[in-house]
């Protein structure tokens, strides 16, 4: 998942600057099927004065490659349409790509996989992902809510899966605090190098300490 910084500048009026405190994530469609209407398109277009006399922003928008960043996390910005609520003030804005040269079914998991990061890092429940729908009536996410690709209940569910999977630990690797000594002991030949996180059984033990004896005799 590549996330690429480009905020809009500092004073900008589509850059309100007030504090965002991330109680929600609100997820929606751009709507733009146009070709070439990719997230670094978006990008340029929320530094546009176009933007500004609409007072128009959010924080990411996600495509088929990458994915954006226009405005701090900690920030809030014009995106929910609903003024003062909650929406524009308490959320974290997502934008996915609708253009017609892109590849929707990976933006939508794109937009998953950046979803199922900001739950985790600012701790926000999976009931308070929602739609645009949710603060003012208007029918956005619309390919979502229309099944594209998939419902509305499936990205959810495919969200609660990254976020409540455990953590996969790899056990063909040393951990970092005892990478030295490992490799120190493969190279010796006290170890065979393999299964660095397995138990030792007590014979395994009595072979390590033999041959470690027999090196210190050499």
């Amino acid at each position: 998942m590549i996330i690429i910084t480009a905020l809009i500048p500092k004073g900008r009026k589509n850059r309100p600057g007030r504090a965002n405190p991330r109680l929600y994530i609100t997820v929606h469609d751009t709507d733009n099927v146009d070709i070439g209407a990719d997230s670094l398109a978006h990008a340029s277009y929320l530094k546009s004065d176009a933007a500004v006399k609409a007072q128009v922003s959010w924080h990411y928008t996600v495509d088929d490659i990458c994915i954006v960043q226009h405005i701090p996390d900690n920030e809030d910005a014009w995106h929910a349409g609903d003024g003062a609520g909650d929406g524009n003030r308490k959320s974290i804005g997502i934008e996915i790509c609708t253009n017609a040269d892109g590849n929707r079914l990976k933006a939508a998991d794109n937009a998953v996989k950046l979803v199922a990061k900001l739950c985790k890092e600012h701790n926000i429940p999976i009931s308070r992902v929602v739609q645009h729908n949710h603060w003012n009536g208007k029918s956005c996410p619309r390919l979502l809510r229309a099944g594209n690709p998939y419902s509305w209940d499936t990205f959810i569910e495919k969200v609660r899966n990254l976020v409540e999977k455990p953590a996969v630990v790899k056990t063909d690797e040393p951990s970092d605090w005892a990478e030295t000594a490992w490799d120190l002991v493969k190279n010796l030949g006290i170890m065979d190098g393999t299964r660095p996180r397995d138990g030792v059984t007590r014979e395994e033990l009595a072979v390590v300490v033999f041959r470690t004896m027999k090196m210190l005799k050499e």
